[in-house]
């Protein structure tokens, strides 16, 4: 399990530098604007907020080849180089161009680190104990996002910049000394490095042993390598075409339920929201603190939750608040307290937080291994397509007031959650092969 311990810390790390990477604009922002030697146009906010969600689109189209070519554990290595150049660029930037770059190539990382993180993460875990192991990158993009806001806060945005780089340097220091994916290994046909691979990090215990023979076997029926003929048999088979759709309306809900809009714009939303004269470095810490404590507690009880029935739950829960969040801000004037729309905004941001962490999770559990690299790679390009199109709403949304933007958001996870009660199946405590098995009716036990 130690074994485990360290690669889930070391593949972490990269979703932690992604999370400094959509969380570093909400300081960035208003510390550029007050810099006599920066030139700044109000254009200039717009842009360095959207371009990091839209070069996500990019790395996300080409992760998928990049994980079943090269590897899992290649993947790693190759993102980190974007984030450090672009933590380059940006800390040593004199105009909006360099900085854009910069912010380019940080952002073409931040698109592929979550996908390519929970897919290593996925396939060398435990059944047991990938519940809590595929929840932790999304706690480190929390971590990511608080840690952007503090130091982007305490110090110079130069300097803030160059921390960034630190994180990608420590990983790569420890991916070198971990192992590559067994499954990834077995689907190019390297059995014997497989297995050893597999045994170190999940020993020899029946159990595994057993997902081992399992996993070998499937394999030999499909062979080594896919031909564009086989691979196009996958992607329009139900194996890959329902784990897609299923995700583009978890994503759908994610996304568009609001709460990954908020580190993007959250100097802006605060003062919106509440008033001017309220500490909003105050409110974006206890915003980002509930983020990561939530994680923290459903890393902690991943063991024995059921994923399916916890996420629908809780994008119910959030559809409730966003309306009462409409209701509250409508009739502002009535409302005799005013902390009763800072509470609802501070349940509705735990809740949702709740809704990315396990969202995430599904990526690396639903496509069919020989794909997996292709499949998570287009979902992650669907979400960040959609993260894209949020951030870029979001703006217009608030311009026509809070209620209208509440709403939209409530009314978009509503219905992306009444969908998946049909198609999300549950995955606690199933082997990747058995969930794969489901959606070929094979395995009628494993099922929605």
């Amino acid at each position: 399990m130690y074994k485990q311990a360290i690669v889930t810390f070391a593949s972490s790390l990269l979703c932690l530098s992604g999370g400094l990477t959509i969380g570093i604009s909400a300081v960035l922002l208003p510390k550029l604007e007050e810099d006599e030697e920066f030139y700044w146009t109000k254009e200039y906010g717009s842009w360095i907020a959207s371009i990091a969600p839209i070069s996500s689109i990019f790395s996300c189209l080409c992760i998928g080849s990049l994980l079943d070519r090269f590897g899992r554990k290649s993947a790693h290595i190759m993102l980190s180089f974007p984030f450090i150049i672009g933590w380059l660029c940006m800390a040593f930037a004199n105009d909006f161009y360099v900085m854009m770059v910069g912010r380019f190539f940080t952002g073409f990382s931040f698109g592929a680190v979550r996908s390519t993180s929970i897919i290593y993460l996925g396939e060398i875990s435990d059944p047991k104990y990938r519940g809590i192991i595929l929840l932790c990158p999304t706690l480190a993009m929390n971590f990511g996002v608080l840690l952007s806001h503090v130091i982007g806060y305490l110090t110079n945005w130069r300097t803030a910049l160059l921390i960034c780089i630190f994180p990608n340097v420590i990983q790569l220091v420890l991916i070198f000394f971990l192992k590559e994916s067994p499954y990834w290994l077995i689907s190019k046909g390297r059995v014997n490095e497989a297995i050893e691979c597999f045994r170190w990090f999940r020993g020899m215990g029946a159990r595994s042993e057993n997902e081992l023979h399992l996993i070998i076997e499937k394999q030999k029926s499909k062979g080594a390598g896919l031909t564009i003929r086989e691979l196009l048999k996958i992607v329009f088979s139900g194996s890959f075409g329902r784990p897609i759709v299923t995700l583009f309306f978890v994503f759908l809900a994610m996304q568009f339920s609001g709460i990954n809009v908020f580190p993007f714009y959250a100097n802006d939303l605060v003062v919106t929201m509440f008033d001017e004269k309220i500490d909003t470095f105050l409110v974006m810490m206890i915003i980002d603190l509930i983020r990561v404590g939530v994680c923290v507690l459903i890393c902690l009880i991943g063991k024995v939750m059921h994923r399916r029935a916890s996420f629908l739950y809780c994008t119910y829960a959030t559809v409730i608040l966003l309306f009462l969040l409409v209701v509250v801000r409508f009739y502002e004037k009535a409302v005799p307290y005013k902390w009763i729309p800072l509470s609802l905004v501070l349940f509705y941001n735990g809740v949702a937080s709740v809704v990315v962490s396990i969202g995430w999770s599904f990526i690396a559990e639903l496509f069919p291994n020989n794909v997996r690299g292709l499949g998570s790679g287009l979902a992650g390009a669907i979400s960040y397509c959609l993260l894209s199109s949020s951030v870029k709403v979001t703006p217009d949304l608030l311009a026509r007031g809070e209620p209208a933007m509440y709403g939209t958001f409530a009314i978009v996870t509503l219905i992306s959650s009444v969908i998946l009660y049909s198609l999300l199946p549950e995955t606690h405590g199933k082997t990747l092969q058995a969930i794969e098995d489901s959606y070929n009716n094979k395995d009628r036990t494993t099922t929605l």
